[in-house]
């Protein structure tokens, strides 16, 4: 699955399509009506029933995007950040100033117990 985005003036537009090879037209498309040589209006129409008609100078950019490859991008990312999170936690854990607060945390709490007295 790919997924074509094209900026016109202050908006986003995204268009869907099952194939690269026409995820790859539409971009070319779009990139043919952004240059200053072609003044005219450009439609795009994705595989997903949306069509989308603009004017080659309202382009600001466009982003073509394999979203199999982006899913594991994200992954990728949410593995770092836990590799990250992981290490925070072995780092504070042998931080003495750290460890007295972890030990503080760990004083009993007050509950209460059945008559309404507490136990701590």
């Amino acid at each position: 699955m790919f997924s074509l985005t094209v900026m016109l003036g202050s908006g986003q537009f995204r268009l869907m399509y099952k194939t690269e090879e026409a995820a790859v037209a539409a971009f070319a498309a779009v990139s043919s009506a952004a240059l200053p040589m072609n003044a005219g209006n450009f439609q795009l129409r994705d595989d997903f029933g949306q069509q989308l008609e603009g004017k080659h100078a309202s382009i600001h950019g466009h982003l073509l995007e394999d979203l199999d490859q982006s899913k594991l991008a994200a992954i990728e990312l949410m593995l770092n950040n836990a590799r990250i999170q992981n290490g925070a936690m072995k780092q504070a854990q042998s931080d003495p100033a750290l460890r007295v607060g972890v030990a503080h945390s760990q004083t009993p709490i007050l509950t209460p117990m059945g008559n309404g007295r507490f136990q701590g």
